[in-house]
């Protein structure tokens, strides 16, 4: 049986190296989209709960789902007008 080349097997265990290591950093790359994704959400849900927190002329404190058609907010008034709720709009009057 003829030996192989020196050179034969330094590039075979080059190719093994290299595919060793693409599939090491692929690994690594699934998981950091899977510590990635499941952050995601949370600083979404964050920056969403900050900006209505800080809008005017009122506040969304805390929001809700009750059942498949309710939506349950609770909401604050941060100006002196009277703000009354309307089915599709949010009417603001001066308070007299």
């Amino acid at each position: 049986m003829p030996m192989k080349n020196t050179k034969d097997m330094r590039a075979q265990a080059s190719i093994e190296y290299l595919a060793l290591l693409a599939i090491a950093l692929t690994l690594c790359l699934i998981g950091l989209y899977a510590i990635g994704a499941n952050k995601a959400p949370n600083m979404s849900e964050k920056n969403s709960i900050a900006y209505w927190q800080s809008t005017y002329p009122i506040t969304i404190v805390s929001a809700g789902v009750a059942n498949s058609t309710t939506l349950v907010l609770t909401i604050r008034n941060n100006c002196d007008s009277t703000i009354a709720l309307g089915q599709s709009a949010i009417i603001v009057t001066q308070v007299q």
